[in-house]
This record gives C-alpha cells, structure tokens and sequence, in this order.
C-alpha cells in the first residue's frame, strides 16, 4: 500500500513538473507593437547612457521596449538608423526618406562600441 502512494505521488510530481516546465519553455511572444514601451528617449540621450556608462544601460534597457523620436540619417531595406545614433532593424517595410521625423519602437538588443550605435530590433512605425 504504501509503495502504491509513493509510486502516484511521484507520478503526480513529475506530471505537474512537466506541466510547468513546458509553459515556462514555450511562453507566448510579446507583440511589440502592442505592448506599451518602457522608455520613451530621444536618440542623443540613449546613446549617451550607453557611452557614459555602458554595463548600468545594458542592465537597464536589454530586452526593454523603447520608443525614439528621430530623423533618418540612413536606410536599406532592413533597417533605418535615427541621427546617426540608433540603429533600428525593422519588423515591416517602411517607405521612409531621408530627413523624415518619424518615432519608431523596438527593443534594444544591446550597444555596438565600435560604431557607437543603440540596436533596436522588431522596431515599427509609431501611428500618432
């Protein structure tokens, strides 16, 4: 009787482990165009945190949704980069001119030394 109950017990562990387990692995996407940004910055000042101090503003902005106010300094058909100083790897195809003011969100992936560039990636058209 009593290896009866252990052997359910175990079961019943290693059912509601998986359980768990499997919804930790396989959450949901979050759809950046919806969710509501965590910073909202302009291009010179985030840019600036990432130069000031580089290790505290990948700790506060990696994995969060910003949103930039800019001007596009360049584009291809990947991405735009707003001021010279953010970098934004589109989601959807933007018909955007150079000199257009336009604010954009994404989320930051991180700070490139080499070009002092802010890497915005899934970034989208802000409607106004």
């Amino acid at each position: 009787m009593w290896k009866k109950s252990f052997s359910l017990l175990l079961f019943l562990f290693f059912v509601v482990f998986g359980v768990a387990t499997y919804k930790y692995v396989y959450q949901k996407h979050r759809n950046i165009q919806i969710t509501e940004a965590d910073f909202r910055s302009a291009p010179e000042e985030l840019q600036y945190e990432f130069i000031k101090d580089s290790k505290a503003a990948t700790k506060k902005y990696l994995n969060k949704i910003i949103m930039i106010t800019g001007v596009v300094s360049e584009k291809d058909s990947e991405s735009v980069t707003l001021n010279d100083k953010i970098l934004c790897y589109l989601s959807t195809n933007m018909d955007k001119n150079f000199n257009t003011t336009f604010t954009i969100k994404g989320r930051c992936i991180g700070f490139d030394e080499l070009l002092e560039v802010v890497k915005l990636d899934e970034c989208s058209l802000v409607k106004k």
